[in-house]
């Protein structure tokens, strides 16, 4: 296992430092507008919703309704696992994930979930990834990222700084006892000179091994400005009772540039 986690963190900080950008290049891309073309004003010839009674699109929205409803958030009369507890923290007692069915194993009502990283790509750029999620209930918790980076600016001969936050709401769609797969949606917001938000939404999925280490993905997408600010993570945790430390290969995409980042950090459920 030791050999595997040394060729992943090598082949991510090889992967890491073929990429660079500057963070300046960022700042003054947010802060401009795209001036896009509207083509959606070309004729069309194909059917439009003038050319549907009332009650036929009524049941063409109850559909769509229905068919979303079901896919987002799930049938709770039919699927056993939306109702599984929430486990005090992966690998707890006889529980292995974030969830179980079973009521012998040590559940909660409230769990906060902290995590803590350092992230790099060797001396271009360095910060900090804090995430956040606090879990009010079973179905459904709150998730907040906060990235801070940092690039030492070779002109001026000072770091040039820049935020980057995430606030969503957060839902595991499947919560398995050793796999969960949610969606996520809320807000994004980059702070220093750009001090603007816009719409996220985003997938997160985490698988949990018999060796008391998990493997996740999670993607959030967004943009401020019709510019993209987009984050991607590939995460891998080993568990020591309510602890746990982490290692990332972590992708923002802010506007034009992209940075390519390895994470090292720990964290603790309670």
């Amino acid at each position: 296992m030791n050999k595997i986690y040394l060729f992943i963190f090598t082949f991510l900080i090889l992967q890491a430092n073929c990429f660079s950008q500057s963070i300046d290049r960022t700042k003054k891309e947010l802060n401009s507008n795209k001036n896009t073309n509207d083509k959606s004003s070309k004729s069309s010839s194909g059917s439009t919703i003038s050319d549907y009674d009332p009650e036929t699109i009524l049941l063409i929205l109850r559909f769509f309704g229905y068919a979303t409803y079901g896919v987002l958030i799930g049938d709770y009369q039919n699927e056993e696992h939306l109702y599984n507890n929430l486990n005090n923290h992966p690998f707890s007692e006889n529980g292995r994930g974030n969830y179980s069915e079973s009521d012998t194993i040590s559940k909660t009502n409230f769990r906060l979930d902290f995590e803590n990283k350092f992230i790099s790509s060797g001396n271009i750029f360095n910060g900090n990834h804090l995430d956040v999620k606090i879990r009010p209930s079973k179905y459904f918790y709150l998730s907040t990222n906060w990235y801070q980076l940092y690039e030492y600016n070779t002109f001026t001969k000072k770091n040039d700084a820049l935020s980057l936050y995430y606030f969503n709401f957060a839902y595991d769609r499947y919560r398995g006892e050793i796999f969960n797969i949610g969606w996520t949606m809320g807000a994004s917001y980059v702070g220093n000179e750009v001090r603007k938000g816009g719409f996220s939404y985003g997938l997160n999925a985490e698988y949990f091994l018999n060796n008391k280490v998990s493997l996740s993905a999670d993607v959030k997408w967004s943009k401020i400005n019709q510019n993209p600010v987009n984050s991607y993570e590939l995460k891998g945790k080993y568990f020591k009772n309510n602890y746990f430390v982490s290692i990332s290969f972590e992708r923002l995409k802010i506007a034009t540039p992209v940075y390519n980042l390895i994470g090292i950090g720990a964290g603790i459920n309670f």
